[in-house]
């Protein structure tokens, strides 16, 4: 059974987890349009009312795909609040995600794939270094980058780039993930380095990324350059 959610206005709720606002701002950002939730016999009713504020807040066009012939006492509750659309026919879900009646196209044979999908990014060697998990207590402005000690990552193609963010918006489990790979990816710096990463640090007006090295392992605090690409992931 699949549930289309139509556009609606439903209140805030109040004390959203951080994994909600993250969602959020991940959608928003990418931007995506489309939700598909499988296994939704299986939520509560104040799961779906979340998923259904955060249709509100992104305006995706989200689907509920329920692996039962009715509607679960939870899931119905919930959507008494909402303009839905019920159907159990799988090609008129296909027609309607198509947007158009006319019978469904079969796809074209997919070419076949490289035999090694693995992309060799050398600036994500360092990403389990332990150098400086401590973060700076006082104010910290570091200039900007000097590779003193280091090599500075090789900067990517633009197929690699098409490549990287491709996989980072589609494959990637979690936003915060994705965006310490991103910054792995410029700055060469380790996840530890990461975890001390402060809410200013990234200047969104200035485009730099602020990377702490408190213990001096490699070359000290420092601005890196965020390129284009990178910007939306983080």
């Amino acid at each position: 059974m699949w549930l289309r959610q139509q556009p609606q206005t439903i209140r805030r709720r109040t004390g959203r987890q951080p994994a909600w606002e993250a969602a959020t701002a991940w959608i928003t950002a990418l931007p995506v349009h489309r939700l598909a939730v499988l296994r939704a016999h299986r939520l509560t009713a104040r799961r779906t009312m979340c998923l259904l504020e955060l249709r509100a807040l992104t305006g995706i066009h989200l689907t509920l795909v329920c692996h039962r012939p009715h509607l679960p006492a939870a899931l119905h509750q919930a959507l008494q609040t909402a303009d839905y659309a019920i159907t159990a026919d799988f090609q008129a879900v296909r027609r309607h995600y198509d947007g158009t009646t006319a019978p469904v196209p079969q796809p074209a044979e997919e070419p076949a794939r490289p035999a090694n999908r693995w992309l060799t990014l050398p600036a994500v060697d360092r990403l389990v270094s332990y150098d400086s998990p401590a973060p700076c207590t006082a104010p910290c402005v570091p200039p900007p980058i000097t590779f003193r000690h280091r090599p500075p990552p090789t900067p990517l193609t633009e197929q690699a780039v098409q490549e990287v963010a491709r996989r980072l918006s589609t494959v990637t489990a979690r936003p915060r993930l994705a965006a310490a790979l991103t910054a792995a990816l410029f700055t060469g710096a380790s996840f530890q380095q990461f975890a001390a990463a402060r809410p200013g640090d990234y200047d969104a007006a200035a485009v730099t990324l602020v990377v702490h090295d408190r213990a001096r392992c490699t070359d000290g605090c420092a601005s890196h350059r965020v390129p284009p690409w990178a910007r939306v992931f983080l």
